[in-house]
């Protein structure tokens, strides 16, 4: 039997307060032909390695010297982990977990993509939670009083080759998110301090919702509340608002499955099928539940990277932002969507579908979206990895049709632009411009963005037929509901904006191969012309400089969850 292995080394010299390993090679590169590495003017120092290994550790393609050379370059990559510490630099609003201990309908999902160039393929994984107030399927008496829910975790991955994976289960008791410091609504902290802690439902102050009673059990063993994080202090450490959650499928036996961030060595030891992610690590094993016979899948997928974020959402050397804008705080206009990391740098490897690729310092990215359900009807496009540019580029680009508070339905179109370059962000939003777009149902995406100072371009192609992927719905719950590739053909072109409204001088004009594309929700009969812009009275709102986190630091105990 045959194993492949492919190592990615570019070395790169970390902050040493990270604790990121630097590793030099002197090596001879070798690469298969299928496995040519494309020009990247950003990562013109990358040193690549990929060799196809027998069972017997012999390369198929080498003298007995070049074996040698090829043994000591080819070192399996190591991660390092690292704890989250408090207070990290490139933080944004929103990385915290949301949920506020409330029965009403709720969704929490998160993505993480990382991208190899030199092979150009990417490994996007997806994580959700639904309705977490029931850590069970609900029963009949519930669903009477509730009305009906769908309840669980879900795991997927698109991987190489678009190939998938996805692992669901209908009970989320073991899994956990990090939430901000809960206390007793107002009414209860006499009976508290009366009777102790355990006889009351736990809420955050100010928001006076009452969870039902089996929320209590898992705020207090931890499973979605972290109760150790009641000790701690502060806005952005690892107890509080912080982008660290997890699950576990199936326990090791006689072992309690983790309510929090620990070290690998102890998630490996207490986890066999389940899943860790912070902002520095991420690492789990899933296997496929056998849903998803409509699309290739592999059986098991097994993973372990540390991340070195670049980018967040704003420029580098700046507090960085609410996607949404302050808003964002508030219960209104969901979903909200958060990115989290518009930009890194990952080290590790994956085995994936008989395969252990492994990598370093590969473009990564992160986001997330919670609230009562996902849009109608929207369109997705993200991209880290650009030929033509004498720097980092990151391109993210979504919008959808968005149902709007009140009792009636109606909608909006909402869509923003965000590109980082050169530690600088240009942001293209509805109160600060315009958006513009023209979206086939599938195999084109077109994009026109102005702002006061800047106006972007951007067309986005595949002939790739795409991969259904899953999303919560409130009608069928984690079901097939978008369509997705990693093949995504794209020119992205940025200018100065003159006085006049017309094009200057061009900042930015680079190609990509490597383009994440995606349509979903529905119906998608025809193209979808549409552009957006907010009335003035919003417009005006936006662009005040509310430092929401800086309120609420000043009245923790009322900080909405996961801000």
């Amino acid at each position: 039997m045959e194993t492949k292995l492919y190592s990615l080394y570019q070395p790169h010299h970390f902050s040493p307060n990270l604790g990121f390993p630097s590793i030099n090679l002197n090596s001879t590169l070798k690469l298969p032909s299928k496995l040519t590495s494309p020009k990247l003017g950003f990562r013109k120092s990358l040193r690549v390695f990929a060799s196809i290994l027998t069972s017997q550790g012999e390369s198929q393609e080498s003298s007995t010297f070049e074996r040698e050379r090829e043994k000591q370059s080819s070192a399996s990559v190591n991660p390092v982990y690292v704890p989250t510490p408090p207070n990290r630099e490139l933080r944004t609003p929103h990385s915290g977990y949301h949920f506020d201990g409330s029965t009403r309908r709720f969704f929490e999902g998160w993505y993480f993509k990382v991208s190899i160039p030199e092979l150009r393929q990417s490994f996007c994984y997806m994580y959700t939670v639904e309705n977490p107030a029931f850590p069970k399927k609900l029963s009949a008496l519930e669903v009477a009083q509730y009305g009906p829910r769908f309840t669980g975790v879900g795991a997927q991955i698109l991987g190489a080759d678009e190939k998938y994976i996805c692992q669901y289960s209908e009970e989320s008791q073991n899994f956990w998110g990090n939430l901000p410091l809960l206390v007793l609504e107002p009414s209860r902290l006499y009976d508290c301090l009366r009777d102790g802690l355990g006889s009351h439902p736990l809420v955050p102050l100010g928001l006076y919702l009452k969870p039902r009673p089996q929320v209590l059990t898992n705020t207090i063993e931890g499973s979605h509340h972290v109760a150790a994080n009641r000790k701690r202090k502060g806005g952005g450490g690892q107890g509080r608002h912080e982008l660290i959650l997890g699950n576990t499928f199936i326990a090791e036996k006689e072992l309690k499955p983790p309510n929090k961030e620990v070290p690998p060595q102890e998630f490996n030891k207490s986890v066999l099928e389940g899943f860790q992610v912070s902002p520095y690590w991420h690492q789990g094993f899933i296997r496929d539940d056998g849903r998803s016979n409509y699309v290739e899948t592999v059986k098991t997928a097994r993973w372990e990277y540390s991340t070195r974020p670049t980018y967040g959402w704003g420029n580098v050397q700046s507090k960085q932002k609410s996607t949404a804008g302050w808003l964002a705080a508030f219960p209104v206009f969901e979903p909200h969507w958060q990115i989290c990391m518009a930009g890194g740098l990952s080290t590790g490897w994956i085995e994936w579908d008989g395969e252990r690729i492994e990598f370093q310092n590969a473009p990564s990215y992160s986001e997330k979206n919670w609230g009562g359900a996902f849009p109608r009807k929207w369109f997705w496009v993200q991209c880290n990895v650009f030929e033509g540019a004498s720097g980092d580029v990151a391109l993210t680009v979504g919008g959808g049709l968005r149902q709007l508070p009140g009792l009636t339905e109606n909608f909006e179109n909402a869509a923003l632009i965000g590109v980082h370059y050169g530690g600088i962000f240009y942001e293209f939003v509805p109160w600060n411009g315009v958006v513009g777009w023209e979206i086939a149902p599938w195999g084109k995406w077109y994009f026109v963005g102005e702002n006061q100072t800047h106006k972007v371009e951007l067309e986005a192609t595949t002939k790739d037929l795409g991969t259904t992927l899953r999303a919560p719905t409130t009608e069928a719950g984690l079901s097939p509901a978008c369509k997705d590739t990693c093949f995504g053909v794209l020119r992205l072109q940025m200018w100065e904006r003159r006085s006049d409204g017309s094009k200057g001088k061009i900042i930015l004009d680079v190609t990509s191969d490597m383009a994440a594309l995606e349509v979903g929700g529905g119906p998608w009969f025809s193209t979808w012309k549409g552009e957006t812009s907010a009335p003035e009275l919003l417009r005006q709102a936006l662009r005040v400089p509310v430092d929401m986190e800086g309120i609420f630091g000043l009245v923790p105990i009322f900080k909405p969850p996961g801000l």
